[in-house]
């Protein structure tokens, strides 16, 4: 664990949390869910509960196995090595960002042109890829600017 440093505080910490609980789809789903399914929606909630706890049981393990600052990579190199690897990191994380990212930023880019912007020309496009663009230097930019960011974003849904 020497190379593990704590560099979020607790103040980052805690709009990075509210920033999450605010903008989580799961509370729209959990109406929808209940209104379709009624109470046979618990069932669906539980084992989605039940696999959730599992995968987070495996990524306990391999925590504790290999403590090491990193991602899938650094515990699928030593059971299959380099190239699945690769694979693990390119399912993980490339698939699903590239599956997911097409409808959460459209839904940015419409929520930026129909309630920032309304009665303008404003391209929904052009919104998405702006705001894409922007959470992507913070990214790249590391985690000290994220924290920086999640205490402006906390502090403007706190004004909202």
């Amino acid at each position: 664990m020497s190379g593990l440093k704590r560099e979020v505080g607790l103040f980052a910490a805690i709009c990075t949390a509210v920033g999450i609980v605010v903008s989580s789809s799961a509370l729209v789903s959990l109406g929808q869910g209940f209104g379709l399914g009624g109470p046979v929606f618990v069932v669906a909630m539980v084992l989605a509960l039940l696999l959730n706890l599992f995968v987070a049981f495996s990524f306990a393990e391999l925590t504790s196995m290999m403590p090491l600052a990193g991602g899938l990579n650094h515990y699928t190199l030593p059971a299959m090595g380099r190239t699945m690897g690769i694979f693990a990191v390119l399912v993980g994380y490339f698939a699903v960002s590239v599956l997911s990212n097409a409808a959460e930023s459209s839904i940015a880019g419409f929520v930026i042109a129909d309630i920032f912007l309304p009665g303008t020309n404003f391209n929904p496009t052009l919104g998405a890829f702006l705001l894409m663009l922007i959470l992507t230097l913070i990214n790249i930019r590391g985690i000290k600017s994220f924290d920086i960011s999640q205490v402006i974003f906390a502090s403007i849904i706190f004004q909202w």
